[in-house]
């Protein structure tokens, strides 16, 4: 199980920009794209879990649904050699590289499956305030 450091949002917008390495996850912006977390409603977690059939490969949780991206690229740079087709890995760190969290998150997630197990990405909102 891969173990991620606690997000904290940043006190200064800053802009997109993709993984620096496996061990430094960076924060994203949020999901209005000006980089700042002042949107978030602190009655909202937003909890992203990836699957398997067989076990929870990972669980990640933050403010925003922007903040998410972090985590889930750090987890798609670590799994795409081992778990996507060559081409498609390439491809997958290629948008990560361009800073394209998103797009390289859902194109691993559409691929992932084709080659070794197949994996599933649940995003929920939880209401803190129920």
């Amino acid at each position: 199980m891969t173990e991620f450091e606690p997000f904290t949002p940043p006190t200064q917008p800053h802009p997109a920009r993709p993984p620096k390495g496996l061990d430094h996850p960076t924060p994203a912006p949020a999901a209005r794209g000006d980089g700042s977390h002042v949107d978030a409603d602190p009655r909202t977690l937003h909890v992203a879990v990836v699957r398997a059939i067989d076990d929870i490969r990972l669980v990640a949780a933050a403010s925003t649904r922007g903040a998410l991206l972090a985590p889930l690229a750090v987890y798609v740079e670590r799994c795409a050699d081992a778990q996507l087709a060559p081409e498609s890995a390439e491809r997958v760190r290629r948008l990560l590289r361009a800073g394209h969290l998103d797009t390289a998150i859902s194109l691993y997630f559409a691929c992932v499956g084709d080659r070794w197990d197949e994996e599933w990405l649940d995003i929920r909102e939880v209401d803190l305030a129920s």
